[in-house]
């Protein structure tokens, strides 16, 4: 049986991820006798704690964080790079309902690491950024500041319909 060297990266910072999901998947991992090396990031560093990585070239990927951290792996590790298993620990969580269906992120891990199959996941090209599964255009786009802000405890939003955002 294949047994992957993943790399997981966790985005505390997210909404549906926490400190103590980085214990709870290194656990789970070694159970199924991989070796992990987990990352606890925040919002400020999730870029370059990505970047890292993708450079050391892991035989998985493994991203507990919201749908844009998703996006931004694949973007990184491109056609070439490692798998990528983006589970569920955002807001929205598209892109991994889309690839495990809407379950928690231990039953989509242990059911990719038990029944994994590797398999394309639609996206596209839209002015240069890239999107999988779905995206929201138009003026719900706008709204992601918004919800940014009331994540991070900043209420003090104006305008929401303007476009325009104090916080």
């Amino acid at each position: 049986a294949w047994v992957p060297v993943p790399m997981s990266a966790i985005r505390v910072a997210s909404g549906g991820a926490s400190a103590q999901d980085a214990e709870q998947m290194r656990a789970l991992l070694a159970a199924y006798g991989a070796h992990a090396n987990v990352q606890v990031a925040d919002s400020g560093e999730i870029e370059r704690r990505l970047r890292s990585a993708v450079d050391a070239a892991p035989d998985l990927l493994v991203i507990l964080a919201g749908d844009g951290t998703a996006r931004a792996a694949a973007d990184m590790a491109g056609p070439q790079g490692p798998m990528i298993a983006p589970l569920p620990g955002g807001t929205m969580n598209m892109l991994p309902h889309a690839v495990y269906g809407a379950v928690p992120w231990r039953e989509a891990l242990t059911g990719a690491l038990e029944r994994g199959v590797e398999r394309d996941i639609g996206g596209g090209l839209i002015e240069g950024r890239s999107f999988l599964v779905a995206a929201i255009l138009g003026a719900p786009a706008l709204w992601a500041p918004a919800r940014e802000a009331v994540r991070e405890g900043k209420l003090g939003l104006a305008d929401l319909a303007g476009g325009t955002f104090t916080v």
